[in-house]
Parts: C-alpha cells; sequence; structure tokens
C-alpha cells in the first residue's frame, strides 16, 4: 500500500469522441511510502487544441500540490491538498465550461491504507484480485455520483478496504457500465488494466 509500485492504478472512461484523448490527462507521483494516482478529463468537447492547455494545467497542478503535501500530509490530506489547489486555479484557464466539465478520479495511498476522491463520474468499478472481474464499488445512489464541477470545500474522500487491482471511473454523462475488455484496454490507451 505505501509506495508507488503498490498504488492502486485509476482511470477514466470517457464519452467518445474524434480524439480519444482529448482532454485526457493522467498523475503518478510518489515520495517514500506515499503515492497519489488521478485520471481525468476536461473540456473535451471542444476538441484536441482547445482542450490541451486545460488538461496539462489540470495536471500540472495535480503533480505539484500532491509533491508538496507528501512532506507533511496523510493520504487524506493529500487528496485534500489537491482539491483546494485545483479549485484555486483561474476558471477562465479550464476552458469554455471553465471547469465545470471536469471529471477526475484520485487514490492516494500511504502506510495506513488508501482512499479515493472523485468528482463528475457515473460510475466505479474495481478489478478483483481473486477472479479478474470488474464489479461496481459502490451503489448507483451513493452521493460521490452527486459531486459536480470544483466547488469550494473538499468534497471528502473514501477509505478502500478492500483493494481492487484497479479502478476505472465512467465520467458523466457517460452511462455506468463498463465496455467488453478489449474496448476498455483500447479506449483507454493502455496494455493491461
Amino acid at each position: 500500500m505505501g509506495s508507488l509500485s503498490m498504488a492502486l492504478p485509476v482511470y477514466m472512461l470517457a464519452k467518445k469522441v474524434s480524439f480519444p484523448f482529448t482532454g485526457a490527462f493522467s498523475v503518478r507521483v510518489g515520495k517514500g511510502r506515499k503515492w497519489l494516482f488521478a485520471s481525468g478529463v476536461i473540456a473535451r468537447e471542444t476538441g484536441v487544441k482547445k482542450a490541451y492547455l486545460p488538461a496539462r494545467r489540470i495536471q500540472h497542478c495535480i503533480e505539484q500540490s500532491a509533491k508538496s503535501a507528501f512532506a507533511y500530509r496523510d493520504r487524506r490530506g493529500v487528496l485534500e491538498d489537491v482539491w483546494n489547489a485545483l479549485y484555486r486555479l483561474p476558471k477562465n484557464e479550464l476552458g469554455k465550461k471553465q471547469g465545470a466539465d471536469l471529471s477526475l478520479v484520485m487514490a492516494s495511498g500511504d502506510d495506513k491504507g488508501v482512499n479515493l476522491c472523485a468528482i463528475n463520474i457515473s460510475g466505479l468499478w474495481g478489478k478483483r484480485v481473486e477472479d479478474e472481474q470488474w464489479i461496481p464499488v459502490l451503489p448507483k445512489k451513493h452521493p460521490i455520483f452527486d459531486i459536480y464541477g470544483l466547488i469550494e470545500d473538499f468534497p471528502g474522500s473514501l477509505c478502500i478496504e478492500n483493494l481492487p487491482k484497479g479502478m476505472i471511473a465512467t465520467a458523466h454523462p457517460l452511462f455506468p457500465m463498463l465496455p467488453q475488455e478489449k474496448e476498455l484496454i483500447d479506449r483507454l490507451g493502455v496494455r493491461d488494466i
């Protein structure tokens, strides 16, 4: 749990657009026994060129704020510091919708466990260790599915008790259902999930 090699990979599956990685970003950082993985999309509807800078701003902000927080915060505190840094970003630099279309899932861990925070998602799945099956992690009516946009106050985080091999969140307005494994790998741009 406490090193980057033991971290919980998280991925975001978003609505299909002409270029699949439009507005996408991914962060994997760690220091010592602490780590943070994040994945998401922003400004996806604006096209490749207009979504590029907002995605890079979000990615850079997550990386830098997590690295700073590792020195003095636990896993939940790291998520809170990242959230606060994201909230302080100038909204006019986050695309046409000023960050309201940001879909984000973050997992942070240390020696004592793993916490997860997400916004603008419609579903969350974990890959079971014992049989490699993707199963819903939360019930459909869980409050995490009702968090939209960067609100001022940190919405909190979930402690993940039984760690899956990886997690996938579906971004709003995507129907909360996962495609078959082959399509998942193609759409997420990874070799193995």
